[in-house]
């Protein structure tokens, strides 16, 4: 094995490899962007004698859309051309192999507010469906069962169907989606940008909603399996 050299590099000087395989779209750009402001460029790139990057073209073009003249980088020289062929595309495929302990994970990134950090981690690393799905899906053995609490129906509903709320520029309907009516009354004229639905429907709930079985969820009328081909 050959001896590795840290040193830093112009970008200038720097030839992006032609047949990279590997595509960077432009949120993760983006998002390897913000790790540099927050981190620093504490990933070096690669390169070989003759300044052919190997390794690191996403932080390049980070570098690049930042504004850097030079990024820190190491040279690589020991391997000759089929090997540096055959390096491009292991060292992307092993990272993508790798997986995560859930349950760690799900520790980690409880609650990011606790990690005193000036940025928001979701704008780097995780998004915030990311958090929610990993968090979710941690093992819950360790973990005490929860019920939902039933309803007090001895006090009066706060809100019934057919009540629509005005909250600011806001408007928040009780209502049905199988009802044109309750739909037309929440949108009057306006048309919706976009709509955010909870598939599959007719489905109960046992064995379906229920947290990994840690979250007990009664059933309910609308849509629990009791709906015929005429609806």
């Amino acid at each position: 094995m050959g001896k590795l050299s840290l040193f830093e590099i112009a970008i200038a000087d720097v030839a992006p490899y032609p047949r990279n395989a590997r595509t960077h779209s432009n949120s993760q750009i983006d998002q390897i962007e913000k790790g540099i402001c927050a981190f620093g460029f504490s990933n070096p790139i690669l390169v070989d004698e003759k300044n052919q990057l190997i390794a690191g073209h996403g932080r390049l073009k980070a570098a690049k859309n930042l504004g850097l003249t030079s990024v820190p980088a190491i040279r690589i020289t020991h391997l000759n051309e089929p090997k540096k062929r055959a390096f491009r595309l292991a060292d992307k495929k092993i990272a993508l192999n790798a997986g995560w302990d859930l349950e760690i994970l799900a520790t980690e990134l409880a609650d990011p507010s606790e990690m005193d950090l000036d940025f928001d981690i979701g704008d780097i690393a995780f998004e915030v469906a990311e958090l929610d799905l990993s968090i979710g899906n941690a093992p819950m053995e360790d973990q005490p069962s929860e019920t939902a609490p039933e309803p007090d129906r001895s006090v009066p509903p706060v809100t019934k169907r057919g009540d629509l709320w005005l909250i600011g520029p806001h408007r928040v309907m009780c209502g049905s989606a199988c009802s044109s009516a309750d739909p037309n009354l929440l949108m009057g004229s306006r048309q919706a940008d976009m709509c955010f639905t909870d598939p599959p429907y007719d489905v109960k709930i046992s064995g379906h909603v229920s947290g990994s079985g840690a979250i007990k969820h009664r059933e309910f009328s609308d849509a629990s399996g009791e709906m015929t081909g005429v609806h």
